[in-house]
């Protein structure tokens, strides 16, 4: 009876342990669902708050939230009229659900965040080795990015002097190479070199 109730009270500590184990894989998940503009710092973020337009971004499925009309729009993009620097402006990190349903409390306790610009140091350029991996897998989707992949030249900085030109010896690829008949562009040795007769 006793051993009995010691492995009950021991499975029961392994079961609770491995429960918040779990958690704490899901919780580190969110750093790579984060945008580049986000701000660093946050292991976890569901909402960012943006006072600037008085809006609302939803991290895990990438929308924005905003009011027109009063009712909720969503959106993969604010639309154009907000002219709105999403890297520069301030971001309020959010772990509540659904927020915009206390949008009042929000307007009202972050407002004087308006016009707070660049006070924020961003997921794109961090240096931190959590956000690596955001980075990568954003500019697989940039097109800036894809000029990294051009050719180069073996990276030699007297590229631009070559004109893009291989530094190769290219004589045997020349047109009038003439290969055929095992000839290769050599002098036959029956032929006569009419410089030497001269």
């Amino acid at each position: 009876m006793k051993k009995a109730t010691i492995l009950l009270i021991a499975a029961m500590i392994a079961g609770v342990s491995i429960n918040k184990s779990f958690a704490q894989v899901r919780v580190n998940i969110n750093i790579g669902s984060q945008p580049l503009w986000g701000p660093t710092g946050y292991d976890y973020v569901q909402y960012y708050y943006l006072p600037d337009v008085d809006a609302y971004y939803d991290v895990p499925n990438r929308q924005f939230i905003y009011q027109e009309r009063n009712r909720w729009i969503y959106a993969s993009a604010l639309p154009a009229y907000y002219h709105y620097d999403i890297d520069r402006c301030y971001k309020v990190v959010v772990n509540e659900r659904d927020p915009f349903r206390r949008a009042d409390y929000y307007r009202n306790t972050y407002g004087r965040y308006k016009g707070y610009y660049d006070r924020q140091p961003l997921i794109r350029n961090s240096r931190d080795v959590r956000y690596v991996q955001v980075r990568r897998d954003y500019r697989d989707n940039d097109r800036r990015y894809f000029a990294d992949d051009h050719d180069n030249r073996n990276h030699n900085s007297s590229w631009r002097i070559n004109q893009g030109r291989d530094n190769r010896n290219d004589r045997n690829d020349r047109w009038d190479n003439d290969r055929r008949n095992g000839h290769d562009n050599r002098r036959d040795d029956d032929r006569r070199d009419h410089r030497r007769d001269k």
